[in-house]
């Protein structure tokens, strides 16, 4: 080859790969405590990072190297978004990135808290992560998603960009079917020309195929289902997922009596709707127990088993220790607070329990303080010395393990379905033939005699 002909072919290769490749990376860091002046606002600082002069609810901008971000409340009436704690902290509303004669091909978030609601209006938001071709971006933050920062990478304008993968399961991320019920794979579209593969973590709740068709194994639990492409010489890499959850669920039946070492919902009626208590939530150490409100006065409660929400009382001493579904004992600190506290721990004192004549119990703690349900018009359960306006003892719903609740057709085993198939019980264990009682397999419950 002629060397100045090689040389101008490599030249141009060279000129053609910067073309490509050439792209920017602005970062919107909102750790630094001045980070707040990127928005015009004043009066923060170090010392009072939490100043009201960092909520703002209309439109701000930020401009860093040729990009811009603005943040733009849902409505007027909107919670104000804010600078708060190292973090640009939004309730509600659009982020709007543009890049001006340049093509936004990624956009990266890091932050504290992320609701998996967010979407993008073009290309893909997938874990924190958005990628496409688009002068604008605009990602709708559906509440209270706190960043830290976020990288923006944009390229010239009529730079050859590879376009996203799309990979994506209709109705996800998140799918709970109930047990032994009928169930529909959600479709999975995808844009990108490469092969994608499939995988699920946990083949006894789904298993997929080649095509992404998922199929209920049988067992309860949840199956993590993921898609996944490689990068083309047209796509970029790309990944989707879509968690299956198989549930049961479990009934309570209103108790007259209260049998140590027993799950029990604490429970409490008012006007014509029923409320049982979930616990405090697990990054807590103390809180109310908030509630969950049925229609009308029921003395049957269906749950959920993928909810922990019972409490086990049991004996100790003289009187008996509360403990929640995520193993943590049920107090009351000391002090007048309201609040339960919950700890791993025991604590030294226990509740003394006395049922009451219209059916609800009486959870007294040595300090004088004892369980109720609402005060005034709040739908909680807390501790109080005196009794409240409008505030009720709790009543008990104990859990009936031997109720077929969720089960939807029970039928004697036969010949039609394939024998070599697992078995699985209603807790989704995998038992073997010789297991007597309701079992599941390829999907369906039969008596196994």
């Amino acid at each position: 080859m002629n060397k100045t002909l090689r040389i101008s072919l490599v030249s141009l290769f060279a000129l053609i790969s910067s073309t490509i490749f050439a792209q920017t990376t602005v970062k919107f860091d909102f750790v630094p405590a001045d980070s707040y002046l990127q928005f015009g606002l004043t009066g923060i600082s170090s010392s009072n990072p939490v100043s009201t002069a960092g909520d703002f609810t209309e439109a701000k901008s930020s401009t860093i190297n040729g990009a811009t971000l603005t943040v733009s409340p849902k409505t007027t009436s909107s919670i104000a978004n804010r600078m708060w704690s190292g973090t640009l902290r939004v309730y509600s509303g659009t982020l709007t990135f543009t890049a001006p004669g340049k093509t936004i091909t990624n956009i990266t978030f890091t932050a504290e808290t992320w609701n998996a609601s967010n979407k993008a209006s073009v290309g893909s938001l997938n874990a924190k992560v958005w990628t496409g071709s688009a002068e604008t971006v605009v990602i709708s933050i559906a509440g209270n998603s706190q960043i830290a920062s976020i990288d923006v990478t944009y390229a010239d304008s009529g730079t050859p960009v590879k376009k996203s993968a799309d990979l994506a399961f209709t109705g996800g991320p998140k799918i709970k079917v109930e047990q032994g019920t009928p169930f529909t794979s959600p479709a999975f579209t995808k844009a990108t020309s490469a092969p994608v593969t499939f995988a699920s973590d946990n083949e006894a709740v789904a298993t997929v195929n080649t095509d992404g068709v998922i199929t209920l194994a049988g067992g309860k639990g949840t199956a993590n289902i993921t898609a996944s492409s490689v990068e083309n010489a047209d796509y970029n890499a790309g990944t989707a997922s879509v968690a299956v959850t198989v549930f049961a669920y479990k009934l309570y039946t209103k108790a007259t009596t209260l049998t140590s070492g027993k799950p029990y919902l604490f429970v409490a009626q008012r006007n014509d709707s029923t409320f049982y208590a979930y616990p405090v939530a697990s990054n807590k150490t103390y809180g109310y127990l908030q509630s969950g409100g049925i229609s009308g006065k029921v003395d049957q409660i269906k749950v959920e088993d993928t909810y922990n929400d019972e409490f086990t009382i049991t004996s100790s001493g003289n009187g008996y220790t509360i403990v929640d579904g995520q193993d943590r004992y049920l107090y009351h600190g000391a002090g007048t607070y309201k609040t339960f506290n919950v700890s791993t721990t025991a604590p030294a004192d226990v509740w003394t329990v006395e049922p009451q004549p219209d059916g609800t119990f009486k959870f007294s703690y040595p300090d004088g303080y004892y369980i109720q349900f609402g005060d005034q018009l709040f739908s909680s359960f807390g501790v109080y010395n005196e009794a409240k306006a409008l505030g009720t003892l709790p009543m008990l719903y104990e859990y009936n393990e031997n109720a077929t609740t969720g089960i939807s057709t029970v039928s004697p085993a036969n010949g039609t379905l394939n024998q070599n198939a697992s078995l699985y019980n209603l807790a989704g264990q995998r038992v073997d033939n010789n297991y007597k009682g309701i079992v599941i397999q390829n999907g369906k419950k039969m008596i196994k005699k």
